[in-house]
C-alpha cells in the first residue's frame, strides 16, 4: 500500500471496526470480543462485524456500549453477497481501522476492499496451521493467503512458532508480518481461596482429589484420545480429568474412556459457561494438543496459577516455562504425557503451588490485556500514519446491528 502521511480528521482516529468468522465459545472470539471492551474503555468507537449469526457475546458488548453487526452467513456457505454487506456497512462505519481476525473474516475483509476504501486493513491469523474440523482440505486457504496480501497493510500472528512456519510457508512477506500475542485478563482470572473452596464443593470433589482441567474444542487437533490414553497409564490415585467442550467428537471420545473405564476418572461437563469456575476448583491444567497457536484458555488457566502439562507444539512453550511453571512432553505420545502427570501430582504442595505462582507471574509480565492492547494500539497508529489522504473518504449505506 502507499505510504504517504496525512492528518487523519480528529473525530475518526479511534474508530474500529473488528471482523471475525463467528461469536461463539473459543479463543480467538474470546481475544475478539476481550480487545473491543478495551479499545472502548480507552475512548475507542468500536464496532464487532460477525460474518455468521452470533450465538454468544452480543448482550454483554452491547451493555458496554458496543454495536454488533451480523452479515447473515451461514456456516460452510461461500455467500457473495456478504462482500457488499461488509461493503455497506464500512462506508456507513467510516472506521479508521478494519481488523479482521481468523482466515474466513481475513480473506473476507481484503477482498472487499477491492470495492470498498478501508484507511487500514489489519489481518490478524490465530493458528500455525488453518484445519477443518470436517477433515476437508484447508492448503488453498493458505494459498488465498498468499495470494491477497497485498490487500492488507499488515498481518499478523500470535506466537513465534506460527510465524516462522509461515514465512517459511511463503504465507506472508517478512516485512509486512508482525507477532502480537494473544492476552489475558489477568484481574479476571485470579486465584482465590474461597473462590476455589465453593467451586470445589459444588462439584461435589473432596479436599484430596486432584483436579485436572482441559479446556477446548473437542477436535482432532486438541488430541483428546492422547489424553485418555495417559489418563489409562496412570496410577489409581484419587483423581479426576474434567473436560470442557464440546465438539463433533464427543461422542467417540465418551465412547473411548467407557472402553477403558475410565468413567469415574474422566467428566465430560461441556461448554462450561462458567469456566471460571471450573479454573477455580482445579489443581493443575492439562493441553494434549498436537496443533495450537498461543492457546487463550492455557493463558487463562496460567493467570489463574495453574502448573501445567502440555504438548510442546505450536506457542505452549512461550507460555509453560518447563520445569518452572509446569511439564512440556512431546505430542502424541501417552506414556510422556501420563508420567509428566504422575510427576506432577507427585509434588508437594507447596512446590505445586510455586509452580502455579511462577505461572501467574510469567502470565502477567508477559500477557496480561493491557500490555497486548498497547501493542495493537501501537500497531494502529504506525499504519495509520501511512495512509493516504484519498482512501480516507467514506461515505455510503447502513447495516443494522443485530438485533437482541
Amino acid at each position: 500500500m502507499a505510504s504517504k502521511a496525512f492528518p487523519i480528521p480528529h473525530d475518526q482516529v479511534n474508530r474500529i471496526l473488528l471482523i471475525v468468522t463467528r461469536l461463539s465459545m473459543g479463543g480467538a472470539q474470546a481475544q475478539v470480543v476481550r480487545l473491543a471492551k478495551e479499545l472502548k474503555e480507552r475512548g475507542w468507537h468500536v464496532g464487532v462485524v460477525c460474518m455468521i449469526k452470533p450465538a454468544k457475546w452480543v448482550q454483554e458488548l452491547n451493555h458496554d456500549g458496543i454495536e454488533v453487526f451480523s452479515l447473515g452467513m451461514i456456516g460452510g456457505v461461500a455467500d457473495p453477497r456478504a462482500i457488499f454487506r461488509l461493503r455497506r456497512l464500512i462506508l456507513d462505519f467510516k472506521p479508521s481501522v478494519v481488523h479482521s481476525h481468523t482466515v474466513h473474516a481475513n480473506l473476507l475483509a481484503r477482498v472487499t476492499r477491492l470495492f470498498c476504501p478501508m484507511p487500514v486493513l489489519i489481518c490478524t491469523a490465530h493458528s500455525p496451521r488453518e484445519t477443518s474440523e470436517k477433515g476437508g482440505a484447508t492448503w488453498h486457504t493458505e494459498f488465498l493467503y498468499s495470494l491477497t496480501d497485498f490487500l492488507a497493510d499488515r498481518t499478523t500472528i500470535i506466537c513465534k512458532a506460527a510465524f516462522d512456519r509461515y514465512v517459511q510457508a511463503g504465507v506472508v512477506p517478512p516485512d509486512k508480518f508482525e507477532i502480537v500475542p494473544n492476552g489475558v485478563d489477568v484481574h479476571h482470572f485470579a486465584p482465590s481461596a474461597s473462590a476455589r473452596q465453593l467451586a470445589r464443593r459444588e462439584l461435589g470433589l473432596s479436599d484430596q482429589t486432584f483436579a485436572w482441567l482441559a479446556v477446548g474444542r473437542l477436535v482432532e487437533q486438541k488430541d483428546y484420545m492422547t489424553l485418555l490414553q495417559a489418563i489409562d497409564l496412570l496410577p489409581d490415585w484419587d483423581f479426576v480429568v474434567l473436560i470442557a467442550g464440546d465438539g463433533p467428537l464427543l461422542e467417540a471420545l465418551k465412547a473411548e474412556a467407557y472402553k477403558r473405564r475410565l468413567d469415574d476418572k474422566v467428566w465430560f461437563v461441556g461448554a462450561h459457561e462458567n469456566i471460571l469456575k471450573l479454573y477455580a476448583a482445579s489443581d493443575a491444567f492439562v493441553m494434549s494438543s498436537v496443533l495450537e497457536g498461543l492457546p487463550a484458555a492455557l493463558l487463562e488457566a496460567a493467570s489463574m496459577g495453574l502448573p501445567a502439562v502440555v504438548t510442546g507444539v505450536g506457542g505452549t512453550t512461550e507460555i509453560v516455562l518447563d520445569g518452572e511453571t509446569g511439564y512440556v512432553v512431546p505430542p502424541s505420545q501417552p506414556l510422556h504425557f501420563s508420567e509428566a502427570m504422575e510427576m506432577m501430582m507427585m509434588l508437594t504442595p507447596e512446590v505445586l503451588t510455586s509452580f502455579g505462582a511462577a505461572a501467574r507471574t510469567h502470565c502477567v509480565n508477559g500477557f496480561r490485556f493491557e500490555l497486548v492492547a498497547d501493542q495493537w494500539i501501537e500497531l494502529y497508529r504506525r499504519c495509520q500514519s501511512r495512509i493516504p489522504d484519498e482512501q480516507h473518504q467514506n461515505t455510503g449505506f447502513v447495516v443494522g446491528p443485530v438485533a437482541h
